[in-house]
């Protein structure tokens, strides 16, 4: 049958065109019927509580790989231990990507590039305070000091 031919009405089925356009049901329950979810077989159709705990390691594991916290991705930190994560992540995956980013940037384009990521650190500017006091009350002095946590 062509498909212009299922799209006219046949007055065997009746119902006229409607009826006629409409997709053909596969059984009772057609192909995009969604899972019976009660009784014997409700786990068909979830994948095996080993898989999914495979899938969280692996996505953990993905992540440390690219130098990101997965507290920064997952929402698990909360105040200190999200800021934390984030100061992790500014001094040892994204000062490491700026500087490989920069170098790869002056040789391409034949000119100095730098990457600055400061702006960034300072969302926690309350940290930054109280290493500056930190700072200055160890015997450093207040340029240093400054110049340590961003103040300047």
């Amino acid at each position: 049958m062509t498909p212009r031919a299922r799209l006219q009405p046949d007055a065997r089925q009746g119902g006229g065109a409607a009826r006629a356009a409409r997709p053909a049901r596969h059984g009772r329950r057609g192909p995009l019927a969604k899972p019976h979810l009660g009784g014997r077989n409700a786990d068909r159709g979830r994948p095996p509580a080993s898989l999914v705990e495979l899938r969280g390691q692996s996505y953990a594991e993905t992540l440390a790989l690219c130098g990101i916290p997965p507290e920064m991705v997952t929402g698990l930190g909360q105040g200190t231990a999200a800021r934390e994560a984030q100061r992790r992540w500014m001094s040892t995956g994204l000062d490491a990507f700026g500087r490989l980013a920069a170098a790869e940037l002056s040789a391409k384009l034949d000119a100095p590039i730098t990457l600055n990521f400061d702006a960034l650190a300072k969302t926690d500017i309350a940290a930054r305070a109280r290493s500056f006091k930190q700072l200055t009350e160890a015997g450093i002095t207040l340029e240093e000091a400054k110049r340590l946590t961003g103040l300047d």
